[in-house]
């Protein structure tokens, strides 16, 4: 689906992954639908921004679910996770990309606790869709986001407040 192509794509810049197009370019309708994805400028940005870190998983989802492939294999994933990468401090303040990802085929609430991706960004932050360039109405200390199935929040947080500068 488009929604899980956000994801997927994501996920390649949260990790500083080598970026490729992987389908057929003379297929308008599937062109069309990734190209807003693979040109957006701020994605493009926090996959090749180096900040010290190429990204990692910050917290998982404590409650599991099962796959099987129609054999006898079955992999167990966390329903949901958040990864994290440091940006470049904007106006002296700590930055950090955040991705949050609905593994599960169920709606879910994903609690994003603003200290499991880094701590010093503080209790008050500002946040960007990614997609959007919107901002995000955050709360204090953390906020929860309904996701569909599949589904994924890709913010870039920054610290609101002087209490949070740029420190390594």
């Amino acid at each position: 689906s488009v929604r899980e192509s956000y994801t997927h794509f994501a996920a390649w810049c949260i990790t500083s992954a080598p970026l490729i197009l992987g389908f057929d370019l003379t297929n308008a309708t599937a062109y069309n639908e990734v190209y807003p994805i693979v040109t957006n400028a701020l994605a493009l940005e926090i996959n090749q921004q180096w900040a010290g870190h190429p990204g990692a998983l910050a917290v998982s989802a404590l409650e599991n679910f099962t796959t099987h492939n129609g054999t006898t294999t079955v992999t167990t994933f966390p329903v949901w996770q958040i990864w994290h990468k440091p940006l470049l401090p904007k106006q002296g303040k700590k930055t950090e990309a955040v991705l949050l990802i609905n593994l599960s085929e169920e709606q879910r609430k994903v609690h994003l606790t603003y200290a499991d991706v880094q701590p010093k960004l503080g209790d008050n932050v500002t946040a960007t869709d990614v997609w959007t360039g919107n901002s995000v109405q955050m709360g204090i200390g953390s906020t929860t986001f309904s996701l569909a199935p599949h589904d994924s929040r890709f913010l870039v947080l920054q610290a609101a407040n002087t209490t949070a500068l740029l420190l390594k």
